[in-house]
């Protein structure tokens, strides 16, 4: 039995749903999703937010990157005060990617905020089955 995603939509079947799209202006940003990935360039981003309890946390993806671009995805949580950025490599074929992390501080009804940004930078490339899963109970 599969952990349940709480990342909606990390298949990108629904298209936009559930995702916010940043085009910074005059930067020529473009972002895609269609499908099954999200495809973003030149500084576009999109992004999602999700409520965290205390816990250990999984998150996965894929990208495919033709060429060493620069861009990644970026992990805040609110309250817990974690960054992270994964960079991601370029390549001829989807790459995976993993990621554990734990939410420690939560506000008085439990929870801390987790944002995900997905990043392209340059060129580019896309991102798919973005999975974050609760590993562990605290």
């Amino acid at each position: 039995m599969s952990a349940e995603n709480l990342i909606l939509n990390g298949d990108f079947s629904q298209g936009e749903t559930h995702w916010r799209i940043y085009l910074p202006p005059g930067t020529g940003a473009s972002a895609e999703i269609r499908d099954g990935y999200c495809q973003v360039q030149n500084d576009a981003s999109v992004d999602q937010s999700v409520l965290l309890e205390v816990g250990k946390y999984r998150l996965a993806f894929e990208g495919l990157f033709p060429d060493t671009t620069g861009s990644y995805v970026n992990l805040a949580l609110e309250l817990s005060g974690y960054r992270q950025q994964i960079a991601v490599r370029g390549g001829d074929d989807y790459s995976p990617y993993a990621l554990s992390f734990t939410v420690t501080d939560v506000d008085s009804n439990g929870k801390d905020i987790f944002t995900l940004g997905l990043v392209g930078k340059l060129t580019g490339g896309k991102y798919r089955n973005v999975t974050l899963s609760l590993a562990a109970n605290n």
